[in-house]
């Protein structure tokens, strides 16, 4: 592919696990900047492997323009100023050829702006589509199946890029508390899950971690504890065929005989308001019992939860945002 910059976006605090993905295919000197605030990545060289590819981020996009803030001047300002109709025709057709599923001559503009930038987010996002609108006055705006012009801003660092890949897609059942698959694959990759993994989720939910093991890490075998029906039903349907033990008891009746060293621990601990909380001591006893066992853990929780549980069992810890929630991963 062309080597435009590439953008990765990931939710808030899960960067480290896309780096970590990154460093996995070879691609440890390849991204040269990290933008903290708003958790984005951007690739000067390109990757060695072709976006959609990538399991971890949200999104991927080849960089049409990019801005970062100099001599305390904005960055959206800066953007604006950089957008030109022959910039942005010249970037958009070498992207062009890695798009894929698109209508002919057809786009959309997207536009997100953080924190206090001197450029409003409508006036942004206006400026982009007439800008856009110069550079190819044949094609038409189209809410479906069209290019994605998508800009991405905040006073520190602003890009417009052409949407290469996305893993936020139909893969999320839309239940309470469901994990979305790119997120799974994120506590996956912190956990070292590969094909001589059994991955083992002790809040199985819906089986996200348990399907994205399988489907996308070859995970030799998975194991998933619920107690909820209805979602037990959902795991069921999207795991049949495949080499999963489904048990609808309690993550307090795991038998330690089902750990050895290739066993993952991968789960997200229920939090929220719609949720019971999980007691922290048994939590901890059954955990302990597992690491004792030979197992890995990686899980996400609350901040509150999740201290005390990293702490007893002497897990690293990274705060994250979850669906607009404080959480923790420990691994």
């Amino acid at each position: 592919m062309a080597r435009r910059p590439l953008i990765i976006t990931t939710q808030p605090g899960w960067a480290f696990a896309t780096l970590s993905e990154l460093r996995s295919i070879g691609n440890r000197e390849r991204y040269v900047d990290f933008h903290h605030r708003d958790s984005t990545l951007v690739c000067r060289d390109g990757l060695t492997v072709a976006p959609r590819s990538l399991r971890t981020p949200a999104e991927v996009f080849g960089e049409v323009v990019s801005a970062s803030s100099r001599r305390g001047a904005d960055a959206t300002r800066q953007l604006t100023r950089l957008m030109r109709p022959d910039v942005v025709k010249r970037a958009v057709l070498d992207l062009l050829p890695n798009v894929k599923g698109t209508r002919p001559r057809s786009y959309s503009v997207a536009c997100e702006a953080l924190g206090r930038t001197s450029v409003r987010r409508q006036d942004l996002a206006q400026e982009i589509e007439q800008v856009f609108r110069m550079a190819f006055p044949g094609w038409r705006r189209a809410s479906e199946q069209a290019v994605r012009i998508y800009c991405k801003a905040d006073p520190e660092f602003a890009f417009v890029g052409v949407q290469l890949h996305s893993n936020v897609g139909d893969d999320y059942t839309g239940r309470p508390g469901a994990l979305r698959r790119h997120l799974a694959c994120g506590l996956l990759q912190l956990a070292g899950a590969d094909s001589n993994s059994v991955v083992l989720d002790p809040f199985m939910g819906t089986g996200a971690i348990l399907d994205a093991a399988l489907r996308l890490y070859n995970a030799r075998a998975v194991i998933g504890f619920e107690i909820d029906s209805a979602a037990c039903d959902i795991a069921e349907r999207s795991l049949a065929g495949s080499d999963a033990s489904i048990i609808r008891q309690s993550f307090e009746s795991l038998d330690t005989g089902l750990i050895n060293s290739r066993t993952r621990i991968v789960t997200n601990i229920p939090f929220g308001n719609r949720y019971e909380r999980v007691d922290t001591e048994k939590l901890v006893r059954v955990l302990r019992a597992c690491t004792g066992a030979g197992a890995q853990i990686t899980m996400l929780a609350s901040r509150e939860q999740g201290r005390p549980v990293s702490d007893a069992l002497g897990l690293r810890r990274k705060n994250v945002i979850i669906m607009g929630q404080r959480a923790t991963i420990s691994y």
